[in-house]
């Protein structure tokens, strides 16, 4: 019953982080616009804008099976993407407790899944729509369903890797946690050759294989942004809940989970370090390393609170700190980050990490999403008779997908001139390019790009939230969509 109202809790916590027509994240508007191209292009599967196919395949197909008048809308699909999201990992808490009582024992199973699923880092991504957090329930049923049943535990794991292949960073830990551990090797080395064989017949042979995998992830690999993952790891498990790993290290009592049950944490923790600390951003890519925090939190605090009360207080208690904390470090954070442009709402948000407090963090990041949102149905409106179009963005996803939906015979392309990426929308009457401005100074990077005079005469849009209002001087040679400038 304890759990059952945790998760309720959680539930209820979930959903009003969780946005409805906008989406809580970058790449998922970027599957979705990827997703309204091949709708409407009749090409399920094909595009550059299917972003993470080769290892997400399985979300894509899923979303392919709705009726394709929700998959042609971004605002419709955006609702089922959340609604997917929101189911997926409150039905993953319950599955999780019984997943890891089995490696512990009920009592820390369930304070280590609170602290997790109630941490800064789980908050911030159940309103995001993430694949990953289907996969992570589908994962946390398979372990379940392997002990009883291996055949529709290896299916469900399979499933999981298809959704977010990521999901085979648990595969260390649930082999070594079982008790025959020969057996489960070979379960789970079942679920990844199946995995690969349902890739073959879903993605390109150039994209299909681990390779391809390794090779789209090293892509975004800079060793120089380690110290910001620390950093991100912090944030996402919470300064309270790290201050207490940090003591359980030296905490003199035995631990649960004894010398096996370390080891598996160790390759629970360990290679999602390794994966995930040079392309630390979004937060979510430390959804693992977290779970194994609380799990070593669990392991070495239950046996020193051996009444149940104490230790669910002491677990209320992390969770509360680990909130508080983070709404006292937001003005530092707010203050030392080096921000690409000037804040558009009163409290500032990134969809790459919590700050501050979920109560107050959760509604500028909507905020921030359904303005983007907002945005991109004002530009095309206006742009419906243009045959060519310059934007010049900081966040372009919800933009592209409304273009597409709007005008189903724009193809996209991405082009690369003079240092600047564009994301292009072209058909035989019209072109839209949309300059992908993702540097540190995108107000900077705008101006020089008019200044060069390439586009000049073209009908131009900045996005204020990045760009801001241009010099009326800069603009001269452009026709200012929307009565933009100054």
């Amino acid at each position: 019953m304890v759990m059952a109202a945790v998760t309720a809790l959680f539930a209820l916590a979930a959903a009003y982080g969780a946005d409805s027509f906008a989406v809580g994240e970058i790449d998922v508007a970027w599957m979705i616009a990827g997703v309204v191209h091949g709708t409407l292009a009749h090409a399920p599967f094909t595009g550059a804008l299917h972003y993470g196919e080769s290892f997400s395949f399985g979300y894509y197909a899923l979303l392919y099976l709705l009726p394709s008048e929700v998959r042609a809308d971004p605002a419709a699909l955006a609702r089922v993407v959340n609604a997917v999201g929101l189911i997926s990992i409150t039905a993953a808490l319950p599955l999780a407790w019984r997943t890891f009582a089995r490696l512990m024992d009920e009592r820390a199973a369930a304070f280590a899944v609170s602290v997790f699923f109630f941490s800064p880092l789980v908050l911030h991504a159940s309103g995001s729509g993430h694949p990953l957090l289907l996969a992570f329930a589908l994962a946390m049923a398979g372990a379940l369903a392997l002990e009883r049943s291996p055949i529709i535990g290896i299916a469900l794991l399979t499933a999981a890797l298809a959704v977010r292949a990521e999901i085979a960073l648990l595969f260390p830990f649930l082999a070594l946690a079982a008790p025959q551990l020969a057996r489960r090797v070979l379960q789970l080395a079942a679920a990844l050759a199946l995995f690969f064989v349902l890739q073959r017949l879903f993605v390109s042979p150039s994209q299909a294989g681990p390779g391809s995998i390794l090779a789209f992830v090293a892509n975004y690999y800079d060793w120089r942004l380690l110290p910001r993952g620390v950093a991100l790891i912090a944030l996402g498990a919470g300064f309270a809940t790290c201050a207490a790993a940090a003591l359980a290290l030296v905490w003199p009592r035995a631990a649960l989970l004894g010398p096996r049950g370390a080891v598996a944490l160790a390759a629970l923790i360990l290679p999602s370090l390794l994966a995930w600390l040079p392309n630390p951003q979004p937060v979510r890519h430390f959804f693992i390393v977290v779970l194994g925090i609380t799990l070593f939190v669990a392991g070495r605090l239950a046996p020193a609170l051996a009444n149940p009360r104490a230790l669910a207080l002491a677990a209320a208690a992390l969770v509360l700190a680990n909130q508080l904390l983070a709404e006292a470090a937001y003005p530092l954070i707010v203050r030392s980050y080096d921000w690409a442009h000037p804040a558009s709402e009163a409290r500032r948000s990134v969809y790459w990490a919590p700050l501050g407090t979920f109560l107050r963090d959760a509604p500028a990041r909507r905020r921030e999403q359904q303005a983007l949102f907002a945005e991109a149905l004002q530009v095309v409106h206006a742009a419906r008779d243009l045959p060519r179009l310059l934007i010049l963005a900081h966040n372009d996803r919800y933009l592209v997908a409304r273009f597409i939906a709007e005008d189903a015979t724009l193809e996209p392309r991405v082009v690369e001139r003079g240092g600047v990426s564009y994301q292009e929308l072209v058909s035989p009457s019209r072109r839209i390019a949309i300059a992908r401005l993702w540097d540190r100074r995108p107000r900077e990077s705008a101006i020089a790009l008019l200044q060069g005079g390439e586009f000049a005469g073209w009908p131009v849009y900045a996005q204020p939230a990045s760009i801001g209002v241009l010099p009326a001087s800069v603009l001269a040679a452009y026709t200012p969509l929307l009565g933009m400038g100054d």
